[in-house]
């Protein structure tokens, strides 16, 4: 059973749930700040006036705020109960759960949502959306309150933390790209000389991090102008754009030991695990909230399903 409330393309809560993102893929730039409409919501306003308030014109003649409603009423006011209820289901059971989602986490939401879809603000993402800050807010509350009442039901077991690594890695990139397999062939012998050259300098002592913010040619590695020490962070099996070759170095080398030179696509890895998740007995919270994200996507469905079914839902609109 899916639930009838628009999803917003810009939200980062439950039912656009992402994959966990790397330590290197986010983005370290303040949260815009959520600015408030200076005029007062036109909706809002033609809502507290009286039902003669002409809404609209046609040739000239008048639609009144009356009859709209009466409209959207036979129009729509079947689906649009639907809608409440269940929005109204999920307020229940995560109020029966004790969870609360309070003014300053349903702001800071917001916040996020202005910079993930670059607005420069407020109004300018509910214009993208084309949504009242009303309806915006309220379905963005909904989807918090759900995501929250999801995550509260999330355990993690023993064998969830042996998907999950967490490495650095410097790429060296051949000279250049080329096409004819004979001169690529040379060009990947020089990019590799030189990842031996950098590994060398890696065990006789210098420091993983310092050596990656000299060498990488990784875009990655620099983040808001400001360098990564090839940190990836936690990472599964499932979840990067690596190469397979990548993936299966980084699942094979024991926490501190540093990988011999690992070749891409056009060039050469060096990877570092820093730690390996079934050695951290549960006591790293960055993964375990890792572990759980992951799991908190696919588990809405059933507990939408269990919540609806336990709410006893009538709508007497429906037509017999």
């Amino acid at each position: 059973m899916a639930i009838s409330i628009k999803i917003l393309t810009a939200l980062s809560s439950v039912i656009l749930i992402f994959a966990p993102v790397s330590k290197a893929s986010e983005s370290i730039v303040e949260s815009p700040k959520v600015q408030q409409r200076e005029r007062p919501d036109p909706l809002e306003k033609i809502w507290r006036a009286s039902g003669d308030t002409v809404v609209g014109t046609v040739n000239q003649v008048n639609v009144t705020k009356n009859e709209l409603l009466r409209h959207l009423w036979f129009q729509s006011a079947p689906a649009a109960l639907d809608d409440l209820m269940k929005k109204r289901a999920i307020k229940f059971a995560a109020d029966a759960a004790g969870i609360k989602i309070g003014p300053d986490k349903l702001e800071s939401k917001i916040r996020q949502d202005i910079k993930q879809t670059k607005s420069e603000s407020f109004d300018a993402l509910l214009r993208k959306e084309q949504m009242t800050q009303e309806r915006y807010k309220g379905i963005l509350l909904v989807n918090m309150l759900l995501e929250e009442y999801v995550r509260k039901q999330v355990t993690i077991v023993a064998g969830d933390y042996d998907k999950w690594v967490k490495v650095r890695y410097i790429f060296i990139a051949d000279p250049r790209y080329e096409s004819d397999m004979g001169k690529r062939e040379i060009f990947a012998q020089e990019s590799k000389k030189k990842a031996d050259e950098i590994l060398t300098q890696i065990k006789a002592g210098k420091d993983f991090a310092e050596v990656a913010d000299q060498y990488s040619d990784s875009p990655e590695n620099v983040i808001a102008g400001k360098k990564q020490g090839g940190s990836l962070g936690w990472i599964t099996g499932d979840q990067t754009h690596f190469t397979r070759r990548f993936e299966e170095a980084c699942f094979s080398l024991e926490t501190g030991n540093v990988s011999n030179p690992v070749r891409a696509d056009f060039g050469w890895y060096l990877i570092k695990s820093e730690a390996v998740g079934k050695d951290t007995n549960g006591k790293d919270t960055e993964l375990n909230q890792l572990i759980v994200e992951r799991k908190v996507r696919p588990a809405i469905d059933s507990a939408l399903d269990g919540i609806l079914a336990g709410a006893k839902l009538d709508n007497r609109l429906v037509l017999p």
